[in-house]
């Protein structure tokens, strides 16, 4: 049995009572039973920093991106603050786009957003072109966008029939690219024992492979009990004892999961296809 679909969820505002952030709210009720959904919080992330960055990811930095990184797709929700992204959500991308396993790489997304006359037309256009760095897979259509959101609104509740429309037809054309990208893109994990070469590793990976990357035995088998990966790949420099013990746990746990041995970066991509075609 396939896992469930999880979305992440992601608003651009910090606003307690934000009329996009009750937008989000509202497109959670309309997911079907077996799709999972949970929301980021963004206000708490240092602003980016490289020298932070170079000393290690902060904890909130860290919450951040595995929280991406387990999801099977984002939705954002994106105010327009002076014709643009707000800072805060342009801060949370920086942090998600950089590598080791950028979680951003080619992960879907879709984007709704309500403000004044546009309904944030310029904040999704900006959004879209500062995703495209990392090619997460946005949605094209259809698109949401709610001018003058606080006339949808009764007291906080969603009232206006066109907007509940607009975002039943976004979810359920989200749900279906998602569906087709974890058909395309199998789920590997990948084994290795290197950091910098984990790096490379997955990035040659991500635009054909829902690869998730482990250095240790006991990340490898947590990642397999969660993500149902189609194949486990052991990068060269791991033991054979834990070669054998991943191995072992994934023929137990995901019958159906190949193992692929390697020797460097550069062979994975073809081992792969030829495993599982």
């Amino acid at each position: 049995m396939s896992r469930p679909l999880s979305i992440l969820g992601i608003s651009g505002s910090l606003r307690r009572d934000s009329y996009n952030t009750a937008l989000l709210r509202a497109a959670r009720t309309l997911l079907p039973e077996q799709v999972t959904f949970s929301t980021a919080e963004i206000g708490d992330l240092p602003l980016y920093n490289r020298d932070v960055e170079a000393r290690g990811f902060p904890p909130a930095v860290l919450r951040l991106r595995r929280a991406m990184q387990e999801a099977d797709g984002i939705l954002f929700a994106t105010p327009e603050y002076n014709w643009s992204i707000t800072g805060a959500l342009k801060n949370a991308i920086d942090w998600a786009s950089r590598p080791p396993q950028a979680p951003l790489d080619y992960i879907p997304a879709a984007l709704i957003s309500g403000g004044g006359r546009s309904g944030g037309a310029r904040s999704q256009a900006h959004l879209r072109e500062v995703l495209a760095h990392n090619r997460t897979q946005v949605l094209e259509e259809p698109e949401v966008l709610v001018p003058r959101v606080w006339e949808a609104f009764t007291d906080g509740v969603l009232t206006s029939e066109q907007v509940w429309d607009d975002l039943r037809a976004l979810v359920g054309a989200f749900i279906d690219q998602i569906d087709r990208d974890r058909a395309q893109r199998p789920t590997v994990v990948v084994l290795g024992r290197h950091g910098d070469i984990m790096a490379r590793t997955l990035h040659l990976l991500a635009a054909d492979y829902r690869a998730h990357g482990a250095l240790t035995d006991a990340e490898a088998i947590r990642l397999i009990d969660e993500r149902q990966p189609a194949a486990i790949v052991v990068g060269g420099g791991v033991e054979r004892a834990s070669r054998d013990a991943v191995a072992a746990h994934a023929a137990a746990a995901v019958p159906a999961a190949a193992v692929v041995d390697v020797i460097g970066p550069d062979t994975i991509a073809a081992r792969l296809a030829a495993v599982l075609g």
